[in-house]
């Protein structure tokens, strides 16, 4: 940066330039400083080829410092243009060499117009002192009336404002600066930082306190002298820059009187020849160049001088100075290397920090999802709840009747359990009347066939005994003989009579035994078959004695047959009445068993309707049970989707956990990757301001001076290698323009330096634009960690910059 310090004599622009310097801007080398006097013991601080620079130009027409109202700086002659550009274009051309340097001399709030050309990123530093001090201070030293003096004031103060309109400004209070040093220079040093001016230090309160004396401060406007000029118009126009305003334009026509007369009762200058004046000027010119001359020849001579001083030890010191730039090469080259090696990886940490952002964004978008499916579970959970909650009451309102049921179903289980008891109880005896039944019924059929059966042997006898009677008839004659034999065998049929009577007691025992039911029968049968064999005897016995009694004749036959018709008839009479005991008892057994069968239909019926009622309850069991089945059914199904939904979001929170877990584990990795490229930063920081620091060093200056005299001097030179890399960056990008560099700087061109090579060295230090894409200062101030480094903007750009999206102008 180009500072410029704008102030009117005795303002404190010396003051002003040395806590500049002491904050690091290159003000020029030893000797080329007016010096110091009585009335500024601690120097001006104004370059000798300044002052005589503008000096040349006021004196050439007719001006001077305190002789300001007739110079017209945009109708100065020609040659005086021609010599003030030469000369300036070179004076500034090695100022840029040191950037920020600063110029100051009070001449050149009238002459600002002229430098302003040469000026690439210039910065006014405005300094302001109450005019009535001004005035009274110019009156003690020069005996300028302090009404003058105020019109001097003025004009150098309009005509600095006028000519910096289009700088950025810094200003800077005359009484604060002497009054408050610590803290005046810190507001200095911040707001040159916000005009673009950064990395100045700050000097120590020691230092300020050292060079700034308030004893110097000595024409203030409180004496009781310079009351007169209270209302002097100049104070409005202080009082308004005091308060970082700009001031309008002078109205009052006036303003300039007191000064026009003091320039009036001057000394006139005597105005030369158009001859003589050119060669004044040229004279001028020749004077001034020829003392910038001797100034540099003397420079040189200093430099040889102390070259030669040293010539002994020259060749070791170039050694040292070959083996430090060569290690110097080398510390840059391998910190080259090293930022490239980690520029792969840093791209690559960027990368998978998008990366791991995209994802980490995703994963929200994806937890939100869940989060939202959650939520929609949590209300249909909700929802089933209630719902199970609602059965459980209908559940609960059932399970009263369901008991009254059960307990009903038990009653009527138990009422059928012992009703099938007393049916199993009856169904024995009932079996056993059954085969009672059927025993009696088998044992009347046999009674009834032997009755039958009886009645046809009867029918036998009869005819037999039909027969017999005829047989008799023919055998009447020998009855009689017989008649004593049938005598004999009276007895016989007596016993036989026995025995019918026997067969009579058998028929009753019969009939007995038939009432005594099947034992009875049995008897009988038995009985029945003695007496037919019996019969069967007495018939044998009665053919016996029909053979025998055939002698009997009639009389035998008669007793015979009617001994016979009795016993027929009284058997029959014992057999029908035994038929009707028989019938009346199966008679009574009918009626038995059809009460038996009655009750046991009844017991059926009974049986039935107890079967009918078990099943209506069976069915309305099942029922039931279906109704519990179905009640269980959805509440299993209920407790399987509760348990479905409790393992979804089971799942679902754990997946919420491990998508936590993963974002913990990238946040940690994003965060470890931002530690170690903060860690690679601060590395490449460290080696920028070690590279920063080898640029400061004294031997790379003194390199620097050397190949500058060795340009000066008209030496060929080549490139140090270590720019080498560099050139070829900006060779290779398509940023830096060196045609339009040589066109934009002409002090450039005209020193016949490659302009690549100007912008490494100088350009970007002096905030030179490389091409009409690139802003210097802007990128500067945009990126403070830039500055900070001291990297080359452009450079920085083309390696970082562009690939991290930071804005070139």
């Amino acid at each position: 940066m180009q500072l410029i310090v704008l102030g009117m004599h005795r303002s404190g622009t010396s003051v002003l330039a040395r806590l500049l310097n002491l904050m690091g801007v290159y003000f020029g080398p030893e000797g080329i400083s007016t010096g110091a006097n009585e009335e500024n013991p601690k120097g001006f601080w104004e370059r000798k080829d300044v002052r005589q620079l503008n000096d040349n130009v006021l004196h050439a027409v007719g001006c001077d410092w305190n002789r300001v109202l007739e110079l017209d700086v945009a109708a100065l002659p020609k040659a005086v243009l021609d010599d003030f550009n030469k000369r300036a274009s070179k004076l500034v051309l090695e100022l840029d060499g040191h950037r920020p340097w600063l110029l100051k001399e009070p001449r050149l709030c009238l002459l600002l117009p002229l430098w302003r050309r040469f000026l690439e990123v210039p910065v006014g530093i405005h300094i302001y002192r109450n005019p009535v001090e001004v005035a009274s201070s110019l009156h003690k030293r020069n005996k300028i009336p302090v009404p003058a003096g105020l019109g001097l004031w003025e004009r150098y103060v309009r005509s600095a404002l006028d000519a910096s309109a289009d700088m950025p400004r810094v200003v800077v209070s005359h009484r604060q600066l002497m009054q408050e040093p610590l803290d005046a220079v810190t507001r200095l040093a911040q707001d040159l930082e916000l005009a673009g001016v950064p990395g100045l230090r700050m000097p120590s309160p020691r230092e300020i306190e050292a060079f700034v004396q308030t004893d110097l401060y000595r024409e203030r406007d409180s004496r009781q002298d310079l009351q007169v000029y209270a209302k002097a118009p100049q104070l409005a126009l202080f009082r308004t820059l005091e308060a970082g305003k700009l001031p309008g334009p002078r109205n009052k026509p006036g303003a300039y009187t007191a000064l026009a007369e003091y320039e009036a009762a001057l000394p006139p200058l005597q105005p030369p020849s158009n001859e003589v004046k050119v060669t004044e000027t040229s004279q001028g010119t020749l004077q001034g160049q020829l003392a910038l001359r001797e100034q540099e020849i003397k420079f040189v001579r200093e430099l040889s001088s102390k070259y030669e001083a040293d010539l002994k030890q020259r060749d070791a010191w170039l050694v040292r100075m070959e083996e430090s730039q060569k290690q110097a090469q080398q510390e840059f080259q391998q910190a080259r290397e090293r930022i490239s090696s980690l520029e792969p990886g840093i791209r690559a940490r960027d990368e998978r920090i998008k990366v791991l952002e995209a994802a980490h964004t995703a994963d929200r978008d994806e937890v939100a999802k869940l989060q939202a499916g959650i939520r929609a579970r949590d209300e249909r959970i909700k929802v089933l709840e209630a719902a199970h909650s609602a059965d459980r009451e209908q559940i609960g309102k059932l399970e009263p009747g369901i008991r009254a049921r059960d307990e009903r179903i038990k009653v009527l289980e138990a009422a059928h359990s012992a009703d099938r008891e007393q049916i199993g109880k009856l169904e024995p005896g009932i079996r056993a009347r059954d085969e009672r039944i059927k025993v009696l019924e088998a044992a009347h059929e046999q009674d009834r066939a032997e009755v039958a059966r009886l009645t046809g042997e009867l029918r036998s006898g009869t005819a037999a005994l039909e027969r017999a009677t005829g047989e008799l008839a023919a055998a009447r004659a020998a009855a009689l003989e017989l008649e004593a034999e049938i005598h004999k065998r009276d007895e016989r049929i007596h016993a036989a009579g026995f025995q019918a009577e026997a067969a009579r007691e058998s028929v009753a025992r019969l009939e007995l035994g038939v009432q005594k039911r099947t034992a009875q029968l049995e008897i009988l049968e038995k009985e029945a078959t003695v007496l037919r064999a019996q019969y069967a005897k007495s018939e044998q016995a009665a053919a016996a004695a029909r053979v025998q009694a055939e002698q009997a004749l009639e009389a035998a036959r008669v007793q015979a047959e009617q001994t016979l018709e009795a016993a027929r008839v009284q058997a029959e009479q014992t057999l029908q009445a035994a038929k009707l005991r028989l019938k009346e008892k199966n008679e009574a057994l009918t009626r038995q068993i059809q009460a038996i069968t009655g009750e046991l239909g009844g017991l059926r019926t009974q049986l039935k309707a107890k079967d009918t009622a078990m099943r209506e309850l069976r069915e309305l069991l099942r029922t039931r049970e279906h109704e519990n089945g179905l009640v269980a059914a959805a509440r299993l199904k209920v407790e399987r989707t509760l348990e479905t939904r409790y393992a979804e979001i089971a799942k679902l929170s754990e997946l919420v956990i491990a998508r936590d877990q993963e974002l913990a584990r990238s946040a940690q990795e994003l965060e470890a990757s931002e530690r170690k490229l903060q860690k690679q930063h601060q590395v490449s920081v460290q080696l920028e301001n070690e590279l920063a620091g080898i640029r400061r060093s004294r031997a790379f200056r003194v390199l620097n001076r050397v190949q500058s005299m060795s340009g000066r001097l008209g030496l060929s030179r080549k490139p140090l290698a270590l720019l080498s890399h560099d050139a070829t960056l900006l060779r290779q990008s398509d940023v830096f323009d060196s045609a339009w560099y040589l066109a934009q700087y002409r002090d450039v061109a005209d020193s016949g330096i490659d302009p690549i090579e100007h912008f490494l060295r100088f350009g970007a230090s002096e905030l030179r634009n490389p091409g009409p894409g690139f802003d210097t200062a802007g990128y500067l101030k945009r990126n403070p960690d830039v500055s900070d480094s001291g990297l080359n903007p452009l450079l920085h750009y083309i390696t970082h910059g562009k690939s991290e999206g930071r804005s070139p102008k």
